[in-house]
């Protein structure tokens, strides 16, 4: 999804080429570190707004970051978690439904009613359609909404950061975008991403760089799909990078 009012600065986390995989429709357990959400969901626009802020804010002017989640939406504490860790490190987060309270139809007690051999042909076709009705036509309306009460609410932020709206997003979405890109991103890729393919990804790499948009493209070999989103993996490998594929993002949002 590209949109001129969208995603003035941002940085994208794994894109979606054609479906969703485990990573974008469940969570990962969370770090026994991991503490209670620190923010709380309120109305921006009339749309249900996961809304967390540094410990410093209002007192210290910060600046504004618009997140937008993968298909578990606002009420995954992953979600709220992520949103909170940029919270931290000084941005005032607004993460929106942009589902309509449509989350990802993986619901244990949806899926135990069908037998056990048939469950996986379930979830895929209930992801399907799910993402068939998850068009630009709805989901947009609702992010404009969100931003244009945004920019009322925290006219503070965005005087702080000259009237940009930054923005971060994770797997949903993205794939038509980088013909529309005219902000400066980054973009956090996996090796051998079956949702994302290496020549996809080089497609977009000569787009960037004959447009002359900044931007940077780090590529995390031996990592699932999804992997940046916040929550605990076996592998240390997995969690290192996921750690430094935050650091990229976090970085370059507070070097633009």
């Amino acid at each position: 999804m590209s949109d001129p009012e969208i995603a003035t600065k941002a940085p994208e986390s794994d894109a979606d080429e054609g479906g969703l995989g485990e990573h974008c429709t469940s969570d990962r357990p969370l770090l026994s570190s991991d503490t209670e959400a620190a923010g709380t969901i309120g109305k921006l626009g009339d749309i249900d707004t996961y809304i967390t802020k540094p410990a410093s804010y209002p007192s210290v002017p910060a600046p504004l970051l618009l997140l937008l989640t993968g298909g578990t939406g606002i009420h995954s504490p992953n979600n709220q978690r992520q949103a909170d860790k940029y919270a931290s490190a000084g941005f005032v987060v607004i993460m929106p439904d942009q589902f309509a309270k449509e989350d990802t139809p993986t619901a244990p007690s949806l899926l135990e009613s069908i037998k056990l051999k048939a469950v996986e042909a379930a979830k895929s076709f209930l992801i399907d359609m799910w993402l068939a009705r998850q068009t630009p036509e709805k989901v947009l309306p609702r992010l404009r909404k969100v931003l244009e009460a945004a920019r009322e609410e925290y006219a503070d932020c965005l005087a702080r950061s000259g009237g940009a709206i930054y923005a971060a997003g994770y797997c949903f979405g993205a794939k038509a975008d980088v013909k529309g890109i005219k902000a400066p991103v980054s973009i956090v890729a996996v090796e051998n991403d079956p949702l994302f393919p290496d020549e996809i990804l080089e497609i977009g790499r000569k787009h960037l760089a004959a447009s002359a948009i900044s931007h940077e493209v780090k590529v995390y070999p031996g990592v699932p799909h999804g992997f940046a989103v916040l929550g605990d993996y076996a592998d240390p490998h997995i969690q290192e990078q996921q750690e430094k594929a935050f650091e990229q993002m976090l970085g370059w949002l507070k070097s633009h």
